[in-house]
């Protein structure tokens, strides 16, 4: 009972973290097409993001503390960076990174990774191992069903998931597809895992790496994941962290 609690307690400190990273990750989205085109409601973009917002509850405080952000004169302007390293095993590993502050960057993402073990890569060496694809996650449904909607709104393919769902099932999409696809699925009743669902970067071939390599990547992740500039990071391990 006590190792069941321990791993319970684990798995929602994590989801926890993504989710603090996901809200982190809209409120920098929102400043920036804020600062860029204007808070009013013809700003396609920023309409948009607080949609998406809206949908996966991000809080309305950070909302509207990064909408006023947007309009003071001191605030930089955000870039989106990519960073690439080797982790233990060989394992490709891809950070996605948006900053208003690229000497800041330059600092951190390297030092957290040398301190995790790993290795910086040049520009390119590791993304090429990647494609970017929309990757919807329902918890729970009626397989056809969701297959049939799945393709009528622009899917490619629908397959079994259980990494957030005993019964669960991923819909995969072209990134340009993602979004109305997860709309048509929100819309059309099915239950939706919005906070996981989203565009990722998929490993066209996995790394298979001994236990030992898996936990030090697993080390390394989270070292790289402290950095608040950090959204996301992609790898090509075979074990899902």
């Amino acid at each position: 009972m006590g190792r069941k609690a321990a791993k319970v307690a684990q798995t929602k400190n994590k989801n926890d973290a993504i989710r603090t990273k996901l809200y982190g990750k809209f409120g920098k989205e929102i400043a920036r097409a804020a600062k860029e085109g204007g808070t009013g409601t013809d700003n396609v973009r920023l309409q948009g993001i607080l949609k998406d917002a809206k949908r996966m509850s991000v809080p309305a405080d950070l909302i509207e503390r990064n909408l006023k952000k947007a309009g003071e004169a001191k605030g930089g302007d955000f870039m989106e960076l990519t960073y690439e390293c080797y982790g233990h095993g060989g394992v490709g590993i891809v950070m996605e990174v948006l900053s208003d502050n690229v000497n800041r960057c330059a600092g951190d993402i390297p030092a957290a990774v040398k301190k995790g073990g790993g290795k910086m890569a040049e520009s390119g060496s590791v993304l090429f191992n990647f494609e970017r694809k929309g990757l919807v996650y329902l918890k729970s449904g009626d397989e056809d069903a969701i297959f049939e909607a799945a393709i009528e709104a622009g899917a490619d393919d629908v397959k079994e998931n259980d990494e957030f769902s005993e019964d669960g099932y991923v819909v995969i999409a072209e990134y340009q597809s993602f979004a109305s696809a997860r709309d048509s699925l929100i819309d059309g009743g099915f239950d939706v895992d919005a906070e996981n669902s989203g565009l990722k970067l998929l490993p066209l071939a996995n790394v298979e790496v001994s236990e030992e390599d898996a936990e030090a990547n697993e080390v390394l992740l989270d070292k790289i994941l402290e950095i608040e500039d950090v959204d996301a990071v992609f790898t090509q391990m075979d074990t899902i962290l």
